[in-house]
């Protein structure tokens, strides 16, 4: 069972076919977890970051908590762009997501709201605006 790499690929393919969110033109480059380095931008990540047992079962089954991130990237010259470019990545990420809350039933929904954290850094010349969506699904697992 390759439920984790199919629930990766799945947001992945989902924000990829969004029109406002295609890749090369929109977005540089998407990534199955965080990259170690970064050559262009903006750039949008998926990553696992753990399981829960939501004390649910039933007689075969678990009822599980998969926890995602998926992250947004831009670097840009002007602070207010990386801002604005990443605000906007975020609210139609959160569309995409909305339109198919299970996945194409890889889940069955999710489990609370989703969190949102935006970090900013500077890179000589650069703004670079980091945001990270958190969002969390429900899986009967054996």
């Amino acid at each position: 069972m390759t439920y984790i790499k199919d629930i990766t690929q799945k947001i992945i393919d989902l924000l990829k076919a969004d029109v406002n969110l295609s890749e090369p033109d929109k977005i540089a480059k998407y990534y199955f977890g965080i990259p170690k380095k970064v050559e262009y931008y903006p750039i949008i990540y998926v990553q696992f970051n753990g399981r829960d047992y939501t004390g649910k079962a039933d007689i075969n089954r678990f009822l599980y908590s998969l926890k995602y991130e998926i992250g947004i990237v831009d670097r840009q010259v002007s602070e207010d762009d990386a801002e604005k470019s990443v605000y906007d990545k975020i609210e139609q990420i959160e569309c995409v997501l909305d339109a198919n809350p299970t996945l194409d039933n890889l889940v069955i929904k999710e489990l609370e709201p989703r969190e949102i954290r935006v970090l900013r850094a500077v890179e000589e010349d650069y703004a670079i605006a980091w945001a990270q969506i958190f969002a969390s699904w429900r899986k009967w697992l054996p």
